[in-house]
């Protein structure tokens, strides 16, 4: 009599578990959407008013973000992109016509980039417990994989432009610049990548609705 009352019992409480994890899940999910705007803007501001810095105005604004070695590889990252956007910049001041050409492409990049970093730190904030139930953030996650097939395309135009520069020392400085942004895009993907590794009970559903 016991061993079956004692089975009912962990039958009703797997049971309560099973039927009150997708309400935490959706709950989790509508309130990350319902702040979404409110960190843009946070982050937005922060962006334009500090260069670049660590953000320490949106720490408390968006969520606190681990401090961790990816976080500072980050870091690196936007840093050395920042510089690449600045050289082309200046190149496409002394390259008269396809100049034009060059500075779009470097601000579109810049801006595209800025866009990725903002919707990877939104991702990042998801905590461990939501992230074990839920999973990872799928729709910041799908703006960093937008922005990097964006950037495939930016790149491939910068190739071509560089062959027509008929300065070859900016023709040079262009190709390393290009390999900075080559080598930053990898850097993004791996942090992507790690920011969706681990087990989850609903991720399955998280994934579903973010598309």
């Amino acid at each position: 009599m016991f061993n079956i009352t004692h089975k009912f019992s962990r039958f009703l409480i797997i049971g309560a578990i099973v039927f009150l994890l997708p309400f935490f899940a959706f709950s989790t999910f509508a309130q990350e959407g319902a702040s979404e705007n409110t960190g843009a803007v946070v982050a937005e501001e922060v962006d334009e008013n500090e260069n670049g810095s660590e953000r320490k105005g949106s720490l408390e604004g968006r969520g606190r973000l681990e401090m961790k070695e990816e976080r500072g590889q980050g870091l690196d990252r936007r840093s050395a992109v920042a510089n690449a956007v600045h050289e082309l910049l200046e190149v496409a001041d002394r390259s008269g016509g396809i100049g034009k050409q060059i500075r779009e492409l470097a601000m579109e990049h810049n801006e595209g980039e800025e866009k990725a970093n903002r919707a990877l730190d939104k991702a990042e904030e998801r905590g461990k417990v939501a992230k074990f139930f839920i999973g990872p953030n799928y729709k910041q996650l799908k703006k960093v994989e937008e922005n990097l097939k964006e950037h495939n395309k930016r790149f491939a135009e910068l190739e071509q432009l560089q062959s027509k520069l008929e300065s070859k020392a900016d023709a040079q400085l262009l190709a390393e610049q290009l390999k900075t942004m080559e080598q930053s895009r990898d850097e993004l993907r791996g942090e992507m990548e790690a920011t969706q590794k681990g087990f989850s009970l609903f991720g399955w559903l998280n994934r579903y609705l973010s598309k």
